[in-house]
Formats: structure tokens, C-alpha cells, sequence
């Protein structure tokens, strides 16, 4: 599952959201989306078996460097200035790939935001994704000169917004202790 649904589901998503912004992209690059989850559930020596066998190096390539992100996602954590390297060095094609992976990711849990009855809880729940939000802000700057206008404005939109949703879950905590009436507390 991801996203909520399950990963094919998420991975023809993606590819749907780089066809609207890359009409043209190559069809190694469009397999590559679709299967760019798939390092993740399978042992790695047979994916890179089986794709090559199936659709070919260009396809396993461009699936390694998409998956390859990942990396750079947790050194950004512990060297930002090498990690956003690392993102300038991308290709076009695939930071296009990884800012499409972004948005359908990113919408998808901004909009349980929307409907959450709770929204200070469902932030809570979410740590990881807050803990995120600089990542994709640094992604953004390293690639949106390289990305289709459209995507870059898509995905810096939600940027925005899941930066707002930071904000608003470091303001309170999700539950406030009650005041305890200083006439119940002992001396």
C-alpha cells in the first residue's frame, strides 16, 4: 500500500501525473515510474534481472536513479549541502519522474488533511511526512529550473502547503492536558 491504495495504483498515478506535464517522455522512463516502488518489495538483484529481460537497460537505469533518491532524502538529513549536490546532478527526465512521484504523494496526504476530524491528530500521526517538508523544499530548489513550468509550480504549491501544515503542527500539541484546579493539588 501507498498513499492509501495499492502501489500499482500509485505508480500509474505518478505515471499519469508525468504524462500531463512530459507528454513526450521516453517509454523507458514511463516503465521506470511504473515500477519505481517495486526495489522496495523485491529482492534487488532480481528486479535488476527481470527489468532488463523485460523492458530493457535504459529501463533498469532510469529505475535506479529514481529509486537512488531515496539516498539523497536521508543525507539530507545529515549533510543538506550535499544532498542538494546530488539533486543539481539529477537529469531532467528523472527529477521529472521524482517531482511527479512528489505530488501524488504530497496531494494525497494534504488532502486527508482536509478531511481529517482532527486535524492537530492527523498532523501528529504524520511526523514522518513533517519531517519531510524540508527535504521537498530542497528538492524543489535543486531541480525546478529543469523541471516542466507546470510541474515545478504544482509541486511548489504543495510545498507551500505542506510547509503551512508544519507551522500549524508545531503551534499546540494534539491533546492539552486540562488545567488541574489548584485546589485538588497537594502542598
Amino acid at each position: 500500500m501507498i498513499d492509501g491504495a495499492p502501489a500499482l495504483a500509485h505508480a500509474v498515478q505518478v505515471a499519469l501525473t508525468l504524462g500531463q506535464h512530459v507528454p513526450d517522455a521516453a517509454p523507458e522512463l514511463i516503465a521506470a515510474v511504473l515500477l519505481h516502488d517495486v526495489p522496495d518489495y523485491i529482492d534487488p538483484e532480481k528486479v535488476g534481472t527481470e527489468i532488463v529481460d523485460r523492458c530493457g537497460s535504459e529501463t533498469l537505469v532510469a529505475l535506479w536513479l529514481i529509486h537512488g533518491e531515496h539516498m539523497a532524502m536521508q543525507l539530507h538529513r545529515e549533510n543538506a549541502d550535499e544532498a542538494a549536490r546530488r539533486l543539481a546532478q539529477l537529469r531532467p527526465d528523472i527529477a521529472a519522474a521524482l517531482a511527479a512521484d512528489k505530488v501524488v504523494s504530497i496531494s494525497y496526504v494534504l488532502r486527508g488533511a482536509s478531511q481529517a476530524a482532527n486535524l492537530r491528530a492527523y498532523w501528529a500521526d504524520r511526523r514522518a511526512f513533517l519531517l519531510s517538508v524540508p527535504y521537498f523544499r530542497a528538492f524543489l530548489a535543486a531541480t525546478a529550473e529543469r523541471l516542466p513550468e507546470g510541474l515545478a509550480d504544482e509541486l511548489g504549491g504543495l510545498v507551500r502547503e505542506a510547509r503551512r501544515a508544519v507551522v500549524l503542527a508545531a503551534r499546540e500539541p494534539a491533546h492539552r492536558p486540562h488545567p488541574v484546579h489548584p485546589a485538588f493539588t497537594q502542598p
